[in-house]
């Protein structure tokens, strides 16, 4: 029978912004997509560049900040 809980369980995702500032936080989230989201979010209200990479370190995605004029 199968272990259901490498199925069931969350996976932590980092995103770190780019900056003076640090800002890196963890999310415990199942779907890449919404952290994708959220990085955008960040992204788009702080101007920082943010990435997001998974529990081994691979890049999923990086959002550039949003441009000030």
């Amino acid at each position: 029978m199968a272990d259901k809980s490498d199925t069931d369980k969350s996976k932590n995702i980092v995103i770190t912004g780019a900056g003076v500032g640090a800002l890196s936080m963890v999310v415990d989230l199942t779907d890449e997509a919404e952290a994708l989201r959220l990085a955008k979010r960040i992204a788009d209200q702080t101007g920082r560049t943010v990435s997001v990479r998974d529990a081994r370190g691979a890049m999923l995605g990086e959002i550039p900040g949003a441009k000030r004029n």
